[in-house]
């Protein structure tokens, strides 16, 4: 945890905490918590309705582990993301939604599935947004537009690059995260 904090600059006192996160509709990010405060409020980015009302209270911390706490908390809110991850601005979310969906549609890819059903958790991640985000009746709407031209796999790959090959092609057209299916990335004991 301590190499994640460190590995984000300190900010200054002034940079608003959650200037990379999606906030809820009205919320303004010159209206939220700064680094500099000892209470970071994160009601802002939480966009369920009913959701309770979290903070950050850094004054619980003993003085000498404050401002490797904040590194760290800042970095898990704001900070840069792994390599290939994003994170979706709410003025982006429905355009990211759409596009990505869109890309399935174009290449006459199935939508990445689960039990039958669009798998919501894997579209959520490729995306960069909440899985609850894709619950939203607008965003429902446009999955089972495209479910509806593309269908639905029967379990979800990984979207990467296959590039190993046996005879001149592909060993495999995918990788899967379903753990019975023999091109899966993990399996149970009774395939491995």
């Amino acid at each position: 945890m301590t190499a994640l904090a460190r590995s984000v600059a300190l900010p200054g006192d002034e940079v608003f905490v959650l200037h990379d996160r999606p906030l809820r509709d009205g919320a303004a990010v010159g209206e939220t918590s700064q680094f500099g405060d000892d209470v970071w409020r994160l009601q802002p980015a939480i966009h369920k309705s009913s959701g309770r009302n979290l903070i950050l209270n850094f004054n619980r911390f003993p003085v000498r582990f404050r401002p490797v706490a904040k590194q760290l908390a800042y970095a898990m809110l704001s900070g840069p993301l792994p390599q290939r991850e994003k994170r979706c601005k709410n003025g982006t979310r429905h355009q990211a939604i759409s596009d990505h969906l869109e890309r399935y549609v174009t290449s006459g890819r199935p939508l990445p599935g689960w039990r039958g059903v669009p798998n919501r958790k894997v579209l959520a991640q490729q995306i960069g947004c909440s899985r609850r985000s894709l619950d939203e009746p607008a965003y429902q709407v446009l999955i089972d537009q495209a479910e509806a031209k593309v269908g639905v796999s029967e379990s979800a790959a990984f979207d990467i690059p296959i590039r190993g090959s046996l005879d001149g092609r592909p060993w495999t057209g995918d990788i899967v995260t379903h753990p019975e299916q023999p091109n899966s990335f993990t399996s149970t004991p009774e395939t491995a």
